[in-house]
């Protein structure tokens, strides 16, 4: 993970972008403050490398066009913040609560399998 946020190309696509998107999403959402989107993208992000399943992860992972200039980590940090808002994905209050010592990738995971339906059209 880029340790600050650094520029990079928003039109930028081809193999190893969608994770460098992620990643540069991580860097900009730590630097502005926003601590709870940067856990959901770290997770995300973990996931794709991971090569975790799931129709939603091979749909980011093969995304055809520019992923910052579509937005997808945020898309995607959208579906599940829904999620939370919702009440659908109880899990996922731990990690928009602010708790620590918690595996936010293992929390992101199971919602994303869970609510594969619902998470898609945010894509």
């Amino acid at each position: 993970m880029a340790e600050k946020y650094q520029f990079i190309d928003i039109t930028a696509s081809g193999p190893g972008i969608v994770a460098a998107a992620f990643d540069n999403q991580v860097a900009y959402c730590t630097a502005s403050g926003a601590q709870i989107t940067a856990r959901i993208c770290a997770a995300l992000r973990d996931l794709i490398e991971s090569g975790e399943g799931g129709a939603v992860l091979e749909r980011v992972r093969n995304w055809p066009g520019a992923p910052l200039a579509d937005a997808l980590p945020l898309r995607l940090a959208g579906g599940l913040h829904a999620l939370h808002l919702a009440g659908t994905e109880p899990a996922l209050k731990a990690i928009y609560d602010g708790t620590q010592g918690v595996d936010d990738a293992r929390i992101v995971a199971a919602a994303l399998h869970q609510h594969e339906t619902a998470l898609l059209p945010w894509l």
